[in-house]
């Protein structure tokens, strides 16, 4: 049986784990708040708001890597790739709703 969708694309964006879903998840609220930057318990929150256990939601923050830079105070932005994998995702989304 597959979870119940948390993200507003989620509807639309088949994933291959249940796990992806989490870091799909942290990577489009990060794409929310694109150009700008938040805490890391902020996307951590974020990901909660949406239904998913706290242990859940940190572990797609951690494994978001690549795709964030993390300044001198701790604060997380969203990098050019995941700026495109964000989009790739919203427009996949798009078409498949259509």
């Amino acid at each position: 049986m597959s979870p119940p969708d948390k993200m507003p694309y989620e509807r639309f964006v088949g994933g291959p784990s249940w796990c992806y879903r989490f870091r799909r998840g942290a990577l489009l609220s990060l794409w929310h708040e694109h150009p700008g930057r938040m805490t890391e318990d902020e996307l951590v929150l974020a990901v909660v708001r949406h239904h998913f256990k706290r242990h859940n939601a940190r572990m797609a923050v951690s494994g978001l890597g690549r795709l964030v830079d993390r300044d001198e105070q701790g604060l997380l932005r969203l990098l050019q790739p995941g700026v495109q994998e964000a989009e790739e995702l919203i427009r996949s989304a798009e078409i498949r709703r259509r």
